[in-house]
Order: structure tokens, then sequence, then C-alpha cells
């Protein structure tokens, strides 16, 4: 894959009491408003990295998806991200998954963690058990 092949785009859609949330992620374009992304998103846990959206007007359409599943932990800021990503990452990188990021949200912060199809239930348990040993006032979003 070219690096020139990929692009931010901007994921739009209404929530809760119709508020809108936006959130960019890197995705390669397949046409003109298809898209593959690259990173599992932070605010939209209906989507993975690989997935195939094709991009609305006000919002998005899921066309396939990818197989992967993410982690996304809402983590108190006290907490350094250099300190998440060491206690986590290593357990992640195992099992073959990857970080895609950390986003912002007040007084949280949410880390998204993609992880293969490979990757069975029970390792999933065993990666949220861990995270809330390490990180007790954390959730575990998906």
């Amino acid at each position: 894959m070219r690096s020139e092949e990929l692009f931010t785009i901007t994921l739009r859609a209404l929530r809760g009491q119709m508020k809108p949330v936006h959130e960019s992620v890197l995705a390669q374009r397949i046409s003109s408003n298809r898209y593959r992304l690259i990173c599992s998103p932070a605010m939209f846990v209906e989507l993975t990295a690989d997935d195939e959206i094709e991009l609305l007007e006000d919002t998005f359409r899921v066309i396939a998806h990818g197989g992967n599943s993410a982690v996304r932990i809402a983590i108190p800021k006290a907490h350094k991200q250099e300190q998440v990503q060491s206690a986590i990452l290593p357990s992640i990188h195992a099992i073959g998954g990857w970080f895609d990021g950390a986003a912002d949200v007040g007084d949280q912060m949410i880390f998204v963690f993609t992880l293969p199809s490979t990757v069975t239930s029970e390792m999933q348990g065993t990666l949220r058990q861990l995270i809330r040993d390490g990180f007790p006032s954390s959730v575990c979003i998906s």
C-alpha cells in the first residue's frame, strides 16, 4: 500500500439525544466514497480496523466488517499514556494486536487497541482482566 492512498476521513453520526459525534480516522480509499479503515476509532464502537465503510452526507454505512475486534479502555487522565501503553502493549502484541491511538474525552483518555480475528473470547477476557487489575478505575468499552 502506498502512503498516498491513505486519507484522514471524518466519521459523523448522531448519538444519544441527537448530539453529533465526529472523529477523524486514517483510511485507505477504495472508491470515491468507500474506505477501508486503517485504525479502529475510539468513539464509534461498531467499527474496527479493516472494516469497509461508505461515507454518506451526515453519517456512514458499513459495507463489510474486516473481522477484527477492538478494545477501547477509558482511563482517568491521571494515568500517563506511556504508563498505560507499557502496561498493556506487551499483552496486546503477544496476541497479534496493536495500539491505534488515544482520544481525549473530558476527564478521561480512551485508548484503542485492535485485535486480529484469531483472538478468542477467552483471550479477550484475560486481556480485560489484566487491564482491570492494572487500572482499577478503567472501563472497557468494547
